[in-house]
C-alpha cells in the first residue's frame, strides 16, 4: 500500500468526538463573520466540503453588509450625536434609490427642527432643514470618504433658477461604513418654501448647478439642460405645507 492509499485509508477510519466537532463548527461561524476577507483567505483549510461553506457564508455576510444601511437617525446621531439623531425620530420611511447602474445614491430622510453647531449644541432661534443620503457603488465595491464624494447633490427649488438655490446649503458632514459614504446636509429652513417643490438633484462631482446644467421649464419646474449627459436623479423632500412662508421665502432669496 502506498503511502498515499495508507493516508486516505486512515483519514476515512478517524473518528471525531463530539467536542472536536462542535468546536469545528464554532470555528467555522466565527471564520464567516469576519469582515476582513484577506484574513479570512490565510487561513487553512480543513476540508473541501468545509471551505466552500465558510467561503458561501462569508461572501453572503459580505453581501449583507452592502445592502443594509444605516437609518438618517442613526447617521444624525453618528455625526452630530443623539439631540440631532433625535429630530429623525424613529420613522423607518422607505428610502428613495437613483442609479446610474456604477453609483447608487440613496435618500434617508429629511428632519427640521433648530440649528445645530458640534461645538456650542443647538441654537433654538434658528431653524434649519437636515437631510441625510447615502451612496454606494451598484457592485457593492466598498467607497472611501478619502477618495471624496462620488456625486454631487444640489438643493433646488420649483420657481427659482437652480443657481440661486446654492446657498440655502450650510454644509455637509460625511462618514463611511462598511464601503458605503453617508452625508448629513445641513440647510436654511426649507419648511418656508413648502408651497413650492423643494428637491435635491443629482449631478456629477464637483459640478455647480449652472443654468446650462439646471433650467426650468414652462411651469418653473427643475430640468436638466440639453446638453448634460451626467448622471440624473431628483429628490422630492416632503414637506409640510402649512410651514410654508413666502414673505421668509422671499427675503431669503429675493422676489425672483
Amino acid at each position: 500500500m502506498t503511502f498515499k492509499e495508507l493516508y486516505v485509508k486512515e483519514m476515512d477510519e478517524m473518528s471525531l468526538s463530539e467536542a472536536f466537532e462542535v468546536r469545528t463548527a464554532t470555528l467555522m461561524k466565527q471564520t464567516a463573520d469576519r469582515k476582513d476577507e484577506k484574513a479570512f483567505m490565510k487561513r487553512k483549510p480543513l476540508k473541501a466540503l468545509a471551505v466552500a461553506v465558510i467561503i458561501i457564508a462569508f461572501l453572503s455576510a459580505t453581501a449583507f453588509a452592502f445592502s443594509y444601511l444605516l437609518s438618517a437617525k442613526e447617521v444624525a446621531e453618528n455625526i452630530g450625536g443623539e439631540q440631532l439623531g433625535e429630530l429623525f425620530g424613529d420613522s423607518a420611511a422607505e428610502p428613495q434609490t437613483i442609479s446610474n447602474g456604477v453609483y447608487d445614491v440613496v435618500f434617508l430622510g429629511k428632519a427640521s427642527g433648530t440649528r445645530f453647531n458640534k461645538t456650542v449644541g443647538f441654537e433654538v432661534e434658528e431653524s434649519r432643514t437636515y437631510a441625510v443620503f447615502a451612496i454606494k457603488k451598484t457592485d457593492g465595491t466598498p467607497l472611501s470618504l478619502t477618495e471624496g464624494m462620488p456625486v454631487q447633490l444640489a438643493p433646488v427649488i420649483e420657481g427659482y433658477m437652480p443657481f440661486m438655490t446654492w446657498g440655502v446649503l450650510e454644509g455637509a458632514s460625511g462618514m463611511e461604513k462598511d464601503g458605503v459614504l453617508y452625508y448629513l446636509f445641513d440647510y436654511e429652513n426649507l419648511e418656508i418654501f413648502a408651497d413650492r417643490t423643494v428637491s435635491v438633484v443629482v449631478l456629477e462631482p464637483d459640478m455647480f448647478p449652472t443654468s446650462e446644467i439646471l433650467t426650468l421649464d414652462e411651469n418653473g419646474s427643475i430640468i436638466y439642460g440639453e446638453g448634460y449627459d451626467g448622471i440624473r436623479g431628483i429628490f422630492n423632500l416632503p414637506m409640510d405645507e402649512s410651514k410654508a412662508d413666502p414673505e421668509a421665502a422671499k427675503e431669503l432669496l429675493g422676489n425672483y
